[in-house]
């Protein structure tokens, strides 16, 4: 005789007769924080549904202002050779860096030879080299004269994936209800597992790389990590991380986006860092306070950074400095979010197991991952070895 419900059916029924999942993510962001800190700071600071496996966003740049010389311009030459010639119109005032000239264009150009009046300023015309820095300072208008031609930049699209990571464990039934010590294993693998997860997901969020494969029978999506987007302020250290080298690469890190940044180091760079600096240096409160993770603040002339030393940064012999282990890698977290799929930011599926198993099986799905905006906003090291 089937047991009977009399009234509304309700998640009480789903549980005991279904195969019903739970929303985790809060514990994965609560339980061993600083195992996966990428994870932790999106998941409490910025995190938005996707409604599609691939997510899409657009950027835009400033119009740029420096360019180079494609060849040589003599004291009396009218024109020069540019290598963007886009970059230019009519009225643009343009200063020669090798000798300080200051020059006006004097007409947009359709080509890479822009015409320009010599000497416009106080410094007499000068030759200048081929592959020399010229940089657009401002601009110079006739009184009374017609609007500039219009000049735009054209956004860019971007996109990455939500990769579906999932870790399943089981146990028989006979095993459920056998008397063990140290704990049940069903609910001792559940916890393992779970912070096993969190580490896979932190793992593709920083080293992942964007693909997807339509070659089966239904697609499969790799989501790409932070390391593989920063393409701009990249320095090989190839060797000691020193001071002055750290501090370098902080002044271009931070040319653009916030003034406090977070830096996830490979255990290396941690203790090269905490070598050198101790004024620099001092623990961060704040961040203990809201996310429960021991990050220090590194004060520099260009900016905060808050030092996330990260054990996962490693490589299983520790004096192998390879790949990750040998990083740091400087997050702009107002440019960083994590996307995911609707109910599907880390959960847990019960009761999964064929319906003639005897025992039970259970998984963490994930399906998610990063939106990285404005690369030139973060950076990234390599190389370090001592």
């Amino acid at each position: 005789m089937p047991t009977m419900i009399q009234g509304t059916r309700t998640t009480a029924n789903q549980n005991t007769e279904t195969r019903r999942s739970r929303d985790v993510f809060p514990a994965m962001l609560a339980y061993d924080q600083d195992a996966a800190p990428l994870v932790v700071l999106m998941g409490r600071l910025r995190k938005k549904e996707a409604t599609d496996p691939k997510f899409e966003w657009f950027e835009g740049e400033r119009l740029p202002t420096q360019d180079l010389l494609g060849g040589a311009v003599t004291a009396g030459a009218a024109t020069m050779t540019v290598t963007n010639y886009k970059y230019f119109r009519a009225g643009d005032v343009v200063l020669f860096i090798e000798t300080g000239e200051q020059a006006l264009v004097s007409a947009t150009p359709s080509t890479t030879a822009v015409t320009i009046t010599r000497a416009w300023g106080e410094i007499s015309a000068a030759a200048v080299t081929t592959a020399t820095k010229i940089k657009i300072i401002g601009s110079a208008d006739e009184e009374n004269a017609t609007s500039r031609d219009l000049l735009t930049t054209q956004k860019a699209p971007k996109f990455n994936y939500c990769g579906i990571i999932r870790d399943p464990w089981a146990v028989s039934n006979t095993a459920r209800v056998t008397k063990t010590y140290a704990g049940m294993d069903f609910d001792n693998e559940a916890a393992n597992m779970l912070t096993a997860h969190k580490c896979k997901v932190e793992l593709m969020d920083l080293w992942g790389q964007r693909y997807e494969d339509t070659s089966g029978t239904e697609p499969r999506r790799s989501t790409r990590g932070i390391v593989n987007w920063v393409l701009t302020n990249v320095v090989n250290i190839g060797g000691a991380l020193t001071e002055p080298a750290f501090d370098s690469w902080l002044r271009r890190s931070f040319r653009y986006g916030s003034k406090s940044k977070v830096l996830l180091c490979a255990p290396i760079a941690t203790q090269a860092i905490s070598g050198w600096g101790k004024e620099k240096l001092r623990p961060s409160d704040v961040m203990l306070k809201k996310y429960g993770m021991a990050l220090t603040e590194y004060i520099s002339p260009f900016g905060t950074v808050l030092l996330a030393n990260h054990n996962l940064m490693t490589n299983d012999d520790l004096n192998d400095f390879d790949g990750l282990a040998g990083m740091a890698v400087c997050v702009d977290l107002a440019y960083v979010e994590m996307r995911h799929m609707k109910g599907r930011i880390t959960v847990r599926n019960e009761n999964i197991q064929a319906n003639d198993v005897d025992g039970r099986k259970d998984e963490y799905l994930t399906e998610a991952g990063l939106q990285v905006g404005l690369e030139k906003t973060h950076g990234k090291l390599t190389g370090i070895t001592g």
